[in-house]
């Protein structure tokens, strides 16, 4: 990344930062001209002047073969946090939910537009984020983080019934106390 936050092109191999150092730290193991053509064939980046890489745009949807894999491994840690956080080891994860159980299935284009243009500029904080703490410390041990953002939704309920009033945004319905005799 350049002083403004925009990726700097690549040469596909150099002396300095390059593709092939790029996908090496990535993807150890793997041929660099083989990963870099098949990032071109996806469109994940395009050649620039024909020496240079740059991407095509900050994220990118998985063709269905590889969604399978990436949302397995997102899936993946999640149950980790969750496993985490039950066993109460150590400081506790984030993981939180918004759920309303009464959302009209005609509201669900809107929302799921929504989701995904915020979910784009929360993912994109993220990751400068984590890449500006990634390049502050050089050595000691390293470990793989990541932050998953997921819209689910159940089938249709036609027994589900909208309430009366419903909540203002922001306010939690909460049980009212009992009065009276107790046990």
């Amino acid at each position: 990344m350049d002083s403004r936050g925009r990726p700097v092109p690549l040469p596909l191999r150099g002396r300095g930062p390059s593709l092939s150092a790029l996908i090496a730290r990535v993807l150890s193991g793997e041929d660099p001209a083989s990963v870099a053509e098949s990032l071109l064939r996806l469109k994940i980046v395009r050649r620039r002047k024909g020496l240079y890489y740059t991407p095509s745009k900050r994220s990118f949807v998985y063709p269905k073969a590889a969604a399978r894999v990436h949302g397995m491994n997102a899936f993946l840690g999640m149950l980790r946090t969750v496993d985490h956080n039950v066993a109460g080891k150590g400081r506790r994860l984030y993981e939180r939910a918004a759920i309303n159980p009464s959302i009209p299935v005609s509201a669900l284009p809107a929302f799921y537009k929504w989701a995904e243009q915020f979910g784009d500029r929360f993912l994109e904080g993220a990751d400068t984020f984590l890449q500006n703490r990634e390049a502050e410390e050089k050595s000691g041990p390293r470990v793989r983080v990541g932050v998953d953002v997921c819209v689910f939704a159940g089938p249709a309920d036609s027994r589900v019934r909208p309430r009366r009033k419903p909540l203002r945004a922001g306010r939690v319905r909460r049980r009212k106390k009992r009065r009276g005799g107790g046990a």
